[in-house]
């Protein structure tokens, strides 16, 4: 089946900026570089769509059985219409907003304990100064971007970011600090009537500050694929009751605190592709789903 693909990467700040949002030229410009990073979601003869006006030849996208994107938010059906062809169907953008905020997984009861949400700056600052070190999280970051490490006592800067990021998102998801040991990612495609399919566990390749750096296949890893199978097939539930239905990824992370270790099976739940995606499944492709 030959798919058309529109690989709007930064749908993640749509979600955080919610209607209305426009791509600036920078940002547009990094989507392109990211886009080169996507591991086996192509298949042959499949196309790519240009996410700009003036990016590609109608030609290279007539005829295409299939047309998927990495998420389907208003701005990425808006540029289909563009391109003149029809929208797939697609979950409501307020489902998408929802079920991929950072707080969306916390009452499956799966996650990092002591995560949780935070709404205001004076509650941020009671809660950070009763333990720490503390992971700060943007609702909607991705990739280990929009996080910050913060010892027991914020300062200066770190009162500002976590203000800021209140501010601009409506909440700042906070979770002790750890490290992380080793990190996996499990995929999952949701369709229309329920029916849900796994794909195989992932071990993920992580840089400086959590940043993903690639993904290969986790062989071997028989209690994480255990524990984060039976996570997904929560989520997927979850998921379906909330309107949600296309491709997701969780992450989960085996992990230390000084002489504590744990593995936690769903550390986040992203309602959309994923960098890993296709490799998740099968080289150049995803479930034939609708």
């Amino acid at each position: 089946m030959t798919t058309a693909w529109l690989l709007n990467l930064d749908a993640d700040l749509e979600y955080a900026w919610g209607e209305g949002y426009l791509r600036s030229p920078a940002m547009a410009r990094r989507v392109s570089q990211w886009s080169d990073r996507v591991l086996g979601l192509l298949g042959p003869g499949d196309r790519l769509l240009p996410l700009e006006a003036g990016d590609g030849a109608e030609s290279e996208w007539k005829g295409a059985q299939r047309i998927v994107c990495w998420s389907p938010t208003p701005s990425a059906l808006a540029r289909l219409r563009a391109l003149g062809l029809t929208p797939p169907p697609a979950p409501d953008f307020g489902v998408l907003r929802r079920v991929n905020a950072k707080e969306w997984v916390s009452p499956l009861g799966l996650g990092l304990a002591g995560g949780r949400l935070l709404r205001g700056v004076g509650e941020a600052l009671e809660v950070l100064g009763s333990g720490g070190p503390w992971r700060l999280k943007s609702r909607w970051g991705f990739a280990g971007r929009g996080q910050r490490s913060c010892p027991k006592t914020p300062g200066e800067a770190d009162q500002r970011w976590i203000a800021a990021r209140i501010q601009e998102d409506g909440g700042l998801w906070v979770e002790p600090e750890i490290e992380v040991l080793e990190a996996y990612a499990l995929h999952g495609w949701l369709s229309r009537e329920g029916e849900l399919r796994c794909g195989r566990l992932l071990r993920q390749l992580l840089g400086p500050g959590g940043r993903w750096e690639g993904a290969e296949p986790a062989r071997g890893a028989r209690k994480p694929l255990l524990a984060m199978g039976e996570a997904l097939e929560r989520v997927g539930e979850s998921l379906g009751e909330e309107g949600y239905f296309g491709p997701f990824g969780l992450d989960g992370i085996a992990w230390k605190r000084g002489e504590e270790r744990g593995f936690c099976p769903l550390l986040e739940c992203n309602a959309r592709l994923t960098m890993a995606f296709g490799l998740g499944f099968s080289p150049g492709g995803i479930p034939e789903i609708p």
